[in-house]
Formats: structure tokens, sequence, C-alpha cells
């Protein structure tokens, strides 16, 4: 339930690493461990692959950027 908690945090924070966004964690209060082990979950990772292949087949190479089907894309 923390999720936009999060978002906010991480949006206001300029470097993105795993010791920021584990500091951010902790300044929001949400089960530290818990959050490592679902980061670091098989279907987290799965669908981390998915998205990149798929970003990957569509010629998008980073964020944001606007996908129009079938083949318009729009870098950000």
């Amino acid at each position: 339930g923390k999720y936009f908690d999060f978002y906010n945090e991480a949006y206001k924070t300029r470097d993105k690493n795993p010791e920021s966004l584990k500091a951010i964690a902790k300044k929001i209060k949400l089960d530290v461990a818990k959050w490592e082990a679902d980061m670091n979950s098989e279907a987290v990772q799965k669908e981390i692959s998915h998205v990149q292949e798929l970003a990957g087949k569509m010629k998008i190479g980073g964020t944001p950027a606007l996908a129009i089907a079938p083949e318009t894309i729009i870098p950000g």
C-alpha cells in the first residue's frame, strides 16, 4: 500500500541505485527484507526480462516513450 509513497520519493531522487532505493524503502517504513526479497523474486525478474524484450522488439531504448499501435514510437 505504499506504491505512491515510494514512487514520489523515487521521483525526487536524482540517483537511482540500490542504496538510494533502499534508503527510500526505509524512509517510508517498508518491510525492507520483504521489499528486497520481492524485488529479487523470480516473478519480478521474469517481468523485467519480458518488458526489456518487448522494448527491444519495438526499438524503444529508454523512457519515457510513447507507443502508438501499430508502428509509431515517439521517444521521450
